[in-house]
């Protein structure tokens, strides 16, 4: 898709605070339904992740890719800083493309993923934003 690609230059109107508070209260710890399920929390947590990294590129080039593959997203904003390793399952989790939830939802519909891999790199992300002056 042409449009997809195209570089957006309009930040992403949502502040951290209210990025970290959307962040928590969809954490499966704050759920007491005692027949959750993930998918719900994999969706909102790479949405919100895939918006944290843009307002990262964003500070960073002014721009960031309308693309929705986090992955793509990771490597974009590693040609501008250094990134630490990640491990398999964090890896694993980024190359979580939400946007096709329409065309596999078998796919994510019982993807399991801890809750501490995606807090961990929820974390690592926030930090960099928080580094570079990101509000």
């Amino acid at each position: 898709m042409i449009a997809a690609q195209q570089l957006i230059t309009e930040d992403i109107p949502m502040s951290l605070v209210d990025l970290v508070h959307s962040y928590n209260t969809a954490c499966p710890s704050m759920c007491k339904y005692k027949h959750k399920r993930n998918f719900t929390y994999i969706l909102s947590s790479a949405m919100l992740l895939e918006v944290l990294i843009k307002r990262i590129l964003f500070t960073l080039r002014g721009g960031f890719a309308g693309v929705h593959k986090l992955e793509r997203l990771k490597n974009s904003l590693d040609s501008r800083i250094k990134l630490r390793s990640f491990s398999k399952e964090e890896i694993k989790f980024l190359n979580i493309d939400h946007s096709m939830v329409r065309y596999e939802y078998d796919s994510l519909r019982d993807y399991e993923v801890p809750e501490s891999v995606v807090d961990g790199l929820f974390e690592y992300f926030l930090d960099i934003a928080v580094k570079l002056g990101v509000e």
